[in-house]
């Protein structure tokens, strides 16, 4: 998880554990005033799963592409009438996208970046 996803998922209210990101060279020099005085947790896949069914009810189909990414599609609507659909890395990053979605009510379709 990036430094600065863990930041968000912060900001927005994830609860925070004992496991914060380390070491400081992984952290992007923007942020290094924040990370050395209370750096963001980095929450486990079972973690962010368990918080984003706290928030919503919701199903969710989950496949791993031929390049080893992941694209998973939820029964949860994005106001226009669409799936929520993520097409992204690591399922880590799907659950805490998808967490902050449902925190914020910010629902809306992402894609990875090529890379």
């Amino acid at each position: 998880m990036t430094f600065e996803l863990a930041k968000k998922l912060k900001d927005a209210g994830f609860p925070q554990g004992k496991y914060a990101i380390k070491p400081l060279e992984k952290i992007p020099t923007e942020f290094h005033e924040d990370a050395l005085s209370a750096p963001p947790f980095v929450p486990t896949l079972s973690e962010l799963i368990e918080e984003c069914y706290k928030l919503s009810s919701f199903e969710i189909k989950i496949w791993e592409t031929e390049d080893g990414r992941f694209r998973a599609v939820t029964n949860l609507d994005d106001g226009n009438g669409n799936e929520i659909d993520f097409w992204l890395s690591s399922l880590e990053e799907v659950f805490a996208l998808l967490w902050l979605d449902l925190k914020l009510d910010t629902p809306k379709t992402y894609f990875f970046k090529p890379r």
